[in-house]
């Protein structure tokens, strides 16, 4: 353990003091804007925007992608018709510049190192690899250590379908090559060679494999072992082998305040699930309100079996999940379970669901007339 972190440390000092070496010119004149490292406003943004440099985005891949990812802080739309081209942009820089190339499709190493939501544009661009474009290769991933990984329950289903590679020294020292070569699904999602806003590209996979027959990408299931050692956690709490149970998950913590609801307006919902003879089982961690005592229902949040595997193993055997908008919403749906998506923003999140999922948006009011729009 010891050696694997000096390891990194090596590795990560040695791309401190060597690793713009790696890049291109041009590239290496965008590290020098030192854009990570402080969070700008609207107008410093747009300020950057006008480095002569940006000028390189409709032919560099790497100016594009970074200039893309700048705009997404000023305006998402823009952001996505700035990448929509990225794959004819890279495929002619690469031409050009063969030394940079790699016959490897890369991913962001975030789509299973970051927030647990990244996994919803890996699992639809996994959907669209391997059932639309009928690709029979896995794409790849370099990341400095396994341990990075968010949620290994939910990786593992993953894993069959990404070949990952663990390694500090190509995770430092590949970079650039991962970064001109990659699948940019950082930005966006790509559909029949052009990039589109995640919830678009969603949509569009969707139309295009509801009807088709022996996906080699599907629905994931849980093993038998998963299954037995998340229902006898469930049994603490007096539930049966053949008893029904709805998720709940509302979002309630510090950090994008609107994406938030307030706990206390679902308890009707709740009991509704419980009078029909079901459960109502809260989900999340580090919310905030806690239900009070209900008969039948489990304030999951605040229990001790709460953990990543019991997030999962609840994800995949619900009747259904009445959710918010948040990273966890999507995941129930990876194991074919409905969704009622409520008081969501942002709206689009309705084009990533399907015929047995319900949509209800939070209603907005404009202040100055007082009224909802």
């Amino acid at each position: 353990m010891i050696f694997k972190k000096i390891i990194n440390i090596f590795y990560n000092l040695k791309f401190i003091l060597f690793g713009k070496l790696q890049y291109d010119g041009i590239s290496r004149k965008i590290l020098d804007l030192k854009i990570n490292k402080k969070r700008f406003f609207h107008e410093e943004y747009e300020k950057i925007l006008n480095n002569k440099i940006f000028n390189y985005s409709d032919t560099h891949p790497f100016i594009n992608s970074y200039k893309s990812k700048i705009l997404f802080n000023i305006n998402p739309k823009n952001a996505a018709n700035e990448i929509k081209n990225f794959e004819i942009i890279k495929k002619n820089w690469l031409k050009s510049n063969p030394r940079f190339y790699d016959n490897s499709d890369y991913l962001p190493f975030e789509k299973i190192a970051g927030a647990i939501g990244n996994y919803t544009e890996l699992f639809n661009y996994l959907n669209y690899r391997f059932n639309v474009e009928k690709k029979t290769t896995n794409p790849k991933i370099i990341i400095s250590d396994k341990r990075q990984i968010t949620n290994l329950s939910l990786f593992k289903h993953f894993e069959k379908f990404i070949d990952v590679v663990e390694s500090p020294k190509d995770f430092n020292e590949k970079r650039f090559v991962t970064e001109i070569n990659k699948v940019a699904i950082d930005i966006a999602s790509i559909f029949d060679g052009k990039y589109f806003p995640h919830p678009f590209a969603a949509n569009f996979v969707n139309q295009k494999t509801k009807n088709l027959k022996n996906k080699y990408f599907k629905n994931f299931k849980l093993s038998d072992d998963d299954y037995k050692k998340g229902f006898k956690n469930l049994q603490k709490f007096g539930i049966k082998k053949n008893d029904w149970y709805v998720l709940f998950h509302i979002r309630d913590r510090d950090g994008d305040e609107y994406r938030n609801s307030k706990p206390e307006t679902y308890i009707e919902a709740m009991k509704s699930v419980i009078k029909k003879g079901g459960w109502a089982i809260r989900v999340g961690r580090h919310e905030r309100y806690k239900f009070p005592k209900i008969k039948n229902l489990i304030d999951y949040s605040f229990s001790n079996i709460a953990s990543d595997s019991m997030d999962i193993f609840l994800a995949a055997t619900c009747k259904f999940c009445v959710a918010t908008s948040s990273g966890f919403a999507p995941i129930p749906k990876f194991f074919g379970k409905p969704v009622l998506l409520s008081n969501c923003l942002p709206t689009s999140a309705y084009l990533e669901l399907d015929k047995n999922d319900l949509f209800l948006p939070k209603k907005l009011l404009k202040k100055n007339i007082k009224k909802i729009i």
